[in-house]
């Protein structure tokens, strides 16, 4: 039922007027656990992302997202639908809810149902990859899971305040290969360095 919702409410706009193309699709795993990490550029990006993953393996990407965002109705009925994850940050931080998060999301992943994060921890406001917080690397410590690299290009500028990409199918949407980590997993410096790194290469990848 829920994607079938998810097809119809954004099954079209994604195709239509968001995307233009997605490069790697092909690297979405199916019955992998795995962590999606994706540098973050405009108020749609997880909304994108977890259509995307809806549409093509029928899983729902479980995203952190900061807890503001359930406070806008359209935003909330969709993270609700996708089983989203609220963090609090910053003037709502609250350490003791985003312990709860983290356990959240851990329990996700045993179930080999994929979560989502942004890394840098919020919108780049210029655009460029910005330094990662914690919080992947934590996750992916504690839990083994693999890590799938996302790059979302804006060709046509982004949008003033909205923080939306202007035009029609201004997005590109690049799907990189699913890290391993293997030894490296106790290292969590090596890991958020190595996953902005497979970023930052999607991102200069030429058409």
């Amino acid at each position: 039922m829920v994607f079938a919702i998810l097809k119809i409410l954004l099954g079209i706009p994604l195709k239509v007027i968001w995307i233009r193309k997605i490069d790697g699709i092909q690297n979405l795993p199916k019955n992998e656990q795995f962590v999606l990490a994706s540098n973050h550029i405009s108020m749609l990006d997880g909304v994108m992302l977890s259509a995307v993953v809806a549409l093509h393996i029928k899983k729902k990407l479980h995203f952190y997202v900061k807890s503001d965002y359930f406070n806008n109705r359209f935003f909330k009925y969709f993270l609700d639908l996708t089983e989203c994850i609220p963090v609090y940050i910053k003037e709502n931080r609250n350490p003791k809810l985003n312990k709860a998060a983290f356990n959240r999301a851990t329990e996700y992943l045993k179930k080999r149902e994929p979560v989502g994060i942004f890394p840098e921890g919020g919108i780049s406001f210029d655009g460029k990859l910005g330094k990662p917080k914690p919080g992947l690397a934590r996750l992916v410590n504690s839990t083994k899971a693999k890590v799938l690299p996302v790059a979302i290009l804006c060709k046509n500028g982004i949008l003033g305040s909205k923080k939306i990409c202007a035009g029609i199918r201004g997005y590109e949407i690049k799907i990189g290969k699913l890290i391993d980590f293997k030894n490296k997993y106790n290292d969590i410096n090596y890991i958020s360095d190595h996953v902005m790194k497979k970023i930052s290469l999607l991102l200069q990848e030429n058409d």
